[in-house]
Parts: structure tokens; sequence; C-alpha cells
């Protein structure tokens, strides 16, 4: 539950000057769990056998929000993310969550800093329904750029379901590579359908996805379908992400399925993913749950060698204040 912390009166004296209402809100999430994660690298599997793990269903977080009503319509806004590690309570460094300051009003939402970037609210979309689209989580999804620092950017007004999402994080560096994250989403959400398009260009290459979610009543539904192209290796990636969450009262059942492959440029066989993952939540209250989950997933060579793999299980504990 969010905690506004400050609440001032829309007409506050201080040295003569009145100040428009402003709140600020005090919000976190502590995720913490028990299992095991067997990482493989190039066919050689890690095993560190039983470990309390940090964030296996969402990252443990605190953040602030705030707002200030400007009149008009209009209003400031920013919003502070950190991020750390509930099993060693150290932190992930800094405000990694997000990090920016904007305006928003009639016109749309601009974000000036580190945030979520458009492609990211796409690809999003597809694995809502995928257990849970948490830790548990196997995404088919080519790799892409999740946030963009030093990040314009601009969010639509909603007409009609459909929205805009517009993003540019300047890389602000003249190395050989370097390369500004650009990217541009058209998002629709109207009752039980949820659909997105969106494009990203970065320093990896060209990214596109296409995904969609549908709340059935008694399941909810996603899907997804996306590729890139690879600037320096010439190579192209595919892959899809499926998704399917059943909830029975406090109990909610999520299975997901993701898979992929890369292919050269003249359509020989680089690699291939594939993905499985399942999840039950429990809700003992609004705030906190308790959940199981499992995922496997791998990246094999045309030899049959797993490159990069995942084999994780655990239970955990979420609590959202």
């Amino acid at each position: 539950m969010k905690k506004s912390l400050i609440a001032l009166a829309t007409l506050a004296a201080v040295s003569g000057t009145a100040f428009a209402q402003s709140t600020v809100t005090l919000y976190g999430r502590i995720d913490a769990s028990i299992g095991t994660n067997d990482t493989t690298t190039n066919g050689v599997t890690t095993n560190k056998g039983t470990e309390l793990m940090n964030g296996n269903f969402t990252g443990s977080r605190w953040g602030m929000t705030g707002k200030e009503d400007l009149g008009g319509g209009l209003a400031a806004v920013f919003s502070l993310e950190n991020r750390f590690n509930i099993d060693t309570g150290t932190d992930s460094g800094a405000f990694l969550g997000n990090a920016f300051v904007g305006l928003t009003g009639g016109f749309g939402t601009v974000h000036l800093g580190r945030t979520y970037t458009a492609f990211d609210s796409a690809k999003a979309v597809s694995t809502s329904n995928s257990v849970f689209d948490t830790g548990f989580t196997p995404t088919g999804t080519p790799a892409y750029e999740v946030r963009g620092a030093n990040q314009i950017k601009y969010v639509s007004p909603t007409m009609s379901g459909f929205s805009a999402i517009v993003s540019s994080g300047l890389k602000e560096d003249k190395t050989a590579g370097a390369k500004d994250v650009n990217g541009l989403a058209l998002m629709y959400a109207a009752g039980p359908l949820s659909a997105a398009v969106s494009t990203q260009t970065d320093a990896k290459g060209d990214n596109m996805i296409v995904s969609a979610a549908y709340n059935l009543g008694v399941a909810a539904v996603s899907a997804g379908y996306s590729t890139l192209e690879l600037v320096n290796a010439g190579n192209k990636s595919n892959g899809i992400n499926l998704g399917v969450t059943i909830p029975m009262g406090a109990l909610s059942f999520s299975l997901g399925y993701g898979s992929g492959e890369t292919e050269t440029a003249a359509g020989a066989a680089v690699s291939e993913y594939s993905g499985f993952g399942a999840g039950v939540r429990y809700s003992l209250s609004k705030r906190t749950s308790l959940y199981a989950g499992y995922k496997n997933e791998k990246n094999e060579n045309t030899a049959g060698v797993n490159i990069k793999g995942t084999k994780l299980t655990a239970v955990g504990v979420r609590h959202d204040f």
C-alpha cells in the first residue's frame, strides 16, 4: 500500500509566496525466496546449492513518486526507484529503476532521465500472463535495452484506447559503437484486450515486436513475436512468447513458454532457444503473497551444446508497501 508522506495545502503561504498542492508517495516491494539456480555457460553447469535469493518474483525495491499541481491541467512529476538485495542487505546501485522528472497535462506526459523504453512497454504485454511476468518467465524476445539512460520519453494521451510512446536515450559517448537508444510503440488497451507494436534501434541492432493479451475471465492469455537484426555480427534472431494465467480465488496458476532462433544473414543456423516456466501464487492479503516457481531455459548451438541456460526452482514471499 502506498503511503502519502507529504500533502501541502493548495494555498500555503511561505514568505508571501503561494504554492500549488504537492504530494510525495513512498512505496516499495520486498521479495525473498529459497531455492536453487543452476546456470550453464558453454556446456559447463554451475550449481551453488540451496540459496536464499532476492527478487525471483519481482526485484526488491523502494521508491518515491511525486506530483505538483501547477494549475491549468499541468503538473510536475518525478520518480526515484532504488533496487536492493534483501538476501544481503546491499544496494544494487543507486536509483537503477526509475530516475526521472517531467511534466504531464492534456498534451500527454514527458519524462527526462532514466526509465523504461517504449519497446519494453510493448514487450511487457507479450509476457503479462506468462508466469506473472516474473523471474520465472521464459522469454523468446531477443536482447534489447530495457531502460534508457539520458532518456527523453513522451507518452501521448489515450484516445479510444490508443496511445503512443516515443523514447530516445542519448548515449552521450563518442566512442566507436556508441549509439542512441530510440524506440516507438503504438499501444491499445480497452476492456479485456491489450495490444502493442514497437520498434527500437540501439548499438545491438534493430528490434521489432508485436504483442497482445486478452482476459477471458476464467483465464488470461498473452503472446508476442519479436525480431532482432544484429548490426555487428550480421545475424538475425526471432522468437515467440506464450503465457496463460488462471485465477482461482486467492490462488493463481500461470504457465509460460518461449522459443527462438538465431541465423546468419545467409540463413544458416547459429543457435536455438527454448524455455518453459510454471508458477503459483497465493494471496495472504492485498499486499502479501506466497509463491512457488520453476523455470528451465536453454540456448543451444548447432552442436547441441547449451551455451547459456538457467534452471531455477524456488519458493518465496513478497510484500508490497
